[in-house]
């Protein structure tokens, strides 16, 4: 699955069935990626990511459309000729107020918040958010936000509608930062979770450089333990 919203596709009634499913998905090889000192995998991310999210308001859920961690990697396999791009063929980017994608380049993963997607339209402006728990690492927020950039600009001409490129505007975000070279993964569900509980004041106040309240980077450090822990009690 690409975009989704596990409250949309007619199947999952309750969070317990939504984490069900999740789980149901998960490997032996995907769970051992929660062992220490490793890094934690997609389909790891994408259960962090998705389980926390389906406990959310529904007002929350019907604002932010999730990509799955493969779609970063369909999208730079595509990125020469993106009018090609055909896993968004059944899917409006431009419906909901947020696109939330986690996204994995050279070994190093990053979470992007896209605000306003039809602020490519001129309709505000379409700001593009990256959260980089390693700084030393600055290079994926800049090839990240070129290619979803990229892809807006391309979706949005599809409709026949002037596209506006200069509305489109990259937002990097002074944000906790990991002690290691592993946790990455667990920072980006992090922060989602964090986001994802008050999601325009959050966003609002750190692209102002406002927000205080940040999660101390040892929270995000312990997030294997406490999904490990998920999974036992969850009987996986």
């Amino acid at each position: 699955m690409i975009p989704s919203d596990p409250f949309d596709d007619g199947r999952a009634s309750s969070s317990g069935r939504v984490a069900s499913e999740l789980v149901d998905s998960l490997s032996e090889h995907d769970k051992a990626t929660l062992n220490d000192k490793r890094m934690v995998n997609d389909a790891i991310v994408e259960f962090d990511i998705k389980y926390n999210f389906a406990l959310k308001s529904e007002v929350t859920r019907k604002m932010v459309t999730i990509f799955d961690p493969p779609f970063f990697r369909k999208l730079i396999n595509c990125q020469k000729r993106m009018e090609d791009f055909a896993v968004l063929k059944h899917t409006d980017i431009f419906e909901r107020d947020f696109v939330l994608m986690p996204v994995c380049h050279s070994m190093h993963w990053i979470l992007l918040i896209v605000w306003n997607p039809s602020g490519v339209f001129g309709y505000g402006e379409c700001q593009i958010l990256t959260f980089n728990s390693l700084s030393e690492m600055a290079g994926v927020d800049a090839i990240a936000f070129e290619l979803v950039k990229k892809l807006f600009l391309a979706e949005g001409e599809k409709r026949g509608i002037k596209v506006m490129e200069s509305r489109v505007r990259p937002v990097q975000i002074k944000c906790p930062q990991q002690p290691n070279g592993t946790d990455c993964g667990l920072f980006v569900g992090q922060f989602a979770d964090f986001f994802l509980d008050d999601l325009l004041t959050t966003v609002r106040l750190a692209i102002a450089g406002k927000l205080g309240g940040w999660f101390d980077p040892r929270v995000a450090c312990e997030r294997r333990h406490k999904l490990r822990a998920l999974l036992k009690s969850l009987g996986k």
